[in-house]
């Protein structure tokens, strides 16, 4: 599975996470009789920074 950045946040250790939290993720594969078919999908990765105090 190839993982890409599609658009930046402007911080690479965000974009770093997001990578890595799609990495781990499991999907099944779409099939036509049976076969898995190659597909691309394009899924947004909202960070929310809050405040620790």
């Amino acid at each position: 599975m190839e993982v890409k950045v599609f658009e930046t946040s402007g911080r690479r250790v965000l974009d770093d996470a997001a990578i890595l939290a799609v990495r781990m993720w499991r999907y099944r594969p779409a099939l036509i009789g049976g076969t898995a078919i190659p597909s691309e999908i394009l899924v947004p990765v909202r960070f929310i920074i809050r405040d620790p105090s």
